[in-house]
């Protein structure tokens, strides 16, 4: 009977280590640029430039870092079409936009930001495709990427694209 407390003991620790392994293995982690760099990468590979405005207050931007940017499927979609950069709308560090130095703040109000979270897709000579305001969950997150990532919003309207999507 002591032979197999060993055993049992390892069965246990497998049945509570697994889940959590699976669930790690479906998650990924963004990688953020510098704007100047998102902007510079952007010429070379033609991956568009796309900005999160965020508050270090706003707890639907947590929630996008914590659930939405977590997901895989999210992950793979921002890296096929995306260099990603996130822009503190209340920051004073600075920034190069398009050649111009200005504060994190200064760059939120020329888009025009005025909640958070934000996103402002910029194509890549850095001019700006659009933006979408708020919070979306994950399979909401990944549709508006996919449309504006591999140019969709040029030919089809949104709601043709996500049709029988989500």
């Amino acid at each position: 009977m002591i032979k197999n407390v060993p055993m049992k003991l390892y069965l246990f620790l497998a049945f509570l280590v697994l889940p959590v392994m699976a669930t790690a293995q479906e998650k990924t982690t963004f990688v953020y640029k510098n704007l100047d760099k998102a902007q510079e990468l952007a010429k070379k590979d033609g991956r568009k430039v796309l900005i999160d405005f965020y508050a270090s207050w706003c707890g639907y931007c947590r929630r996008m870092v914590s659930e939405v940017y977590t997901d895989k499927t999210v992950g793979a979609t921002v890296d096929r079409f995306y260099h990603f950069v996130r822009i503190d709308i209340e920051s004073e560090k600075r920034v190069q936009f398009n050649g111009k130095m200005m504060t994190m703040r200064e760059l939120a109000a020329s888009f025009g930001i005025r909640s958070t979270p934000s996103y402002v897709f910029l194509d890549v000579q850095g001019n700006p495709i659009g933006a979408q305001p708020g919070f979306m969950p994950p399979p909401m997150f990944g549709l508006v990427l996919s449309y504006v990532g591999s140019d969709a919003y040029k030919s089809i309207k949104f709601d043709e694209f996500s049709k029988g999507k989500l």
